[in-house]
């Protein structure tokens, strides 16, 4: 995105530098053609040539001042959508994330197994109940002393 902002400046500024040539031509074009009056035509009529010359270049650089007030204005709306739209796509992504995070947790949370220590239960009886070893029940318990079980204590069934 930020190669289509390069790209559209260097376009503005490329318009801009084309104007300037093109207003160095129309002078040139003007002196060039004044000159040339100077000798053939009498002062009056070459004063009021000069005044409609001027005054169509006038209408000239109006014109093209116009055109690019637009296109900069055009470049402001483009930026200012490009922005909310990158804005979107993050909040978007956040979104998905999350929903990700949620979904993960709720699986997890389904699929984990416990058992209620009841009186005379100990690890190996547990773990052979549920069919898994004595070291991966034990795994899934460390903060559990399994010589000090507690009849009504959650126990993790892997």
């Amino acid at each position: 995105m930020e190669a289509q902002n390069k790209n559209l400046k260097s376009i503005f500024f490329n318009f801009l530098l084309l104007l300037a040539f093109i207003f160095s031509v129309m002078a040139l074009y003007i002196s060039l053609s004044f000159s040339e009056k100077i000798v053939t035509e009498e002062k009056g009529t070459l004063e009021e040539e000069l005044s409609q010359e001027l005054e169509q270049l006038n209408q000239s650089i109006a014109s093209l001042e116009k055109k690019v007030l637009n296109q900069a204005n055009s470049m402001k709306v483009m930026e200012e959508q490009l922005a909310q739209l990158e804005q979107k796509a993050k909040t978007t992504q956040l979104k998905q994330a999350n929903n990700e995070v949620i979904k993960a947790e709720k699986v997890s949370q389904d699929s984990i197994r416990y058992h209620v220590i009841q009186s005379g239960d100990t690890f190996s009886k547990v773990a052979k109940i549920y069919g898994v070893s004595l070291t991966t029940l034990m795994n899934a318990n460390k903060d559990l002393n399994p010589k000090a079980l507690r009849v009504g204590e959650k126990i993790i069934i892997p």
